[in-house]
């Protein structure tokens, strides 16, 4: 019961993360001077910075919404049969996701050095060779599976 309560409570989680970051992530072409000062109480006036920064916003959100996605189609295996090929290649696509914005994390470091910027960039970097190395783990336990249903 619990186990199903908090399988319910992640899966509704992923999915509010998953409209609200694509809501936010839509809309910040638009908004992105407002989500600015209401979040961070700064005022960007110089027009270059803000269009790198609304370009370094648009490529992280989109990969964060993609590796969210990825989760939540995941979520829909976990109760019946999380050993299938989707699951693995949604970890590998997930990988590749972390990888792509911990480069741009990096990359943005190059030009605008910060602690945490760097940080963010090793950790999302790490994070996408976890996601690649349990992902061909997931795949392996995919084939095992396959070939286990065959015996009798």
């Amino acid at each position: 019961m619990l186990e199903k309560l908090l399988f319910r409570a992640t899966q509704g989680l992923v999915y509010s993360a998953l409209l609200v970051g694509f809501v936010i992530w839509a809309t910040m072409p638009w908004m992105m001077d407002t989500y600015i000062l209401w979040f961070m109480r700064l005022r960007i006036i110089d027009s270059v910075y803000r269009t790198g920064l609304l370009l370094f916003v648009m490529i992280v959100g989109a990969g964060a919404i993609w590796i969210t996605a990825e989760m939540a189609l995941m979520l829909r295996t976990v109760i019946s049969d999380p050993f299938v090929a989707r699951n693995a290649r949604a970890l590998y696509r997930a990988g590749v996701a972390a990888l792509l914005i911990g480069l741009a994390f990096f990359v943005r470091c190059l030009r605008y050095m910060s602690p945490m910027a760097l940080a963010v960039a090793a950790m999302l970097l790490m994070l996408g060779l976890c996601a690649l190395v349990v992902g061909a783990l997931f795949r392996r336990a995919v084939e095992f599976k396959k070939e286990n249903d065959l015996t009798i």
